[in-house]
């Protein structure tokens, strides 16, 4: 749990080689034991981190995928992850299924 909040902060204070770095050590350490909700939470901060560095193409598959396990798990993730996505599809130019995202972010209990 440590992993995901410090690498949710340093993605917030806009420090992304330390987030990398953090991201990196999740995914490495829950796949090492099998932990796979804290993996899924670690590919969904890497594909916010790549989102953010304009590695779009990657992450947004990468993000629509990890969506339903964060949601399943870590709800707390679930509008930063989804922000993220919207983000990435409004870079690639799919700005009608980013508004739908970017809303649902803001909204979660509506529609």
């Amino acid at each position: 749990m440590a992993l995901i909040y410090t690498s949710l902060l340093f993605l917030w204070i806009g420090d992304s080689p330390r987030a990398r770095s953090l991201i990196e050590q999740l995914i490495a350490h829950a796949g090492r034991y099998s932990l796979e909700p804290f993996r899924a939470a670690g590919l969904a901060l890497k594909g916010k981190l790549a989102i953010a560095c304009d590695e779009t193409e990657y992450c947004i598959a990468l993000l629509r995928d990890m969506l339903q396990t964060i949601h399943e798990y870590y709800y707390l993730l679930v509008p930063t992850v989804t922000g993220a996505l919207a983000e990435g599809l409004r870079k690639a130019g799919q700005l009608e299924e980013a508004a739908v995202h970017h809303r649902w972010r803001h909204y979660p209990c509506e529609g």
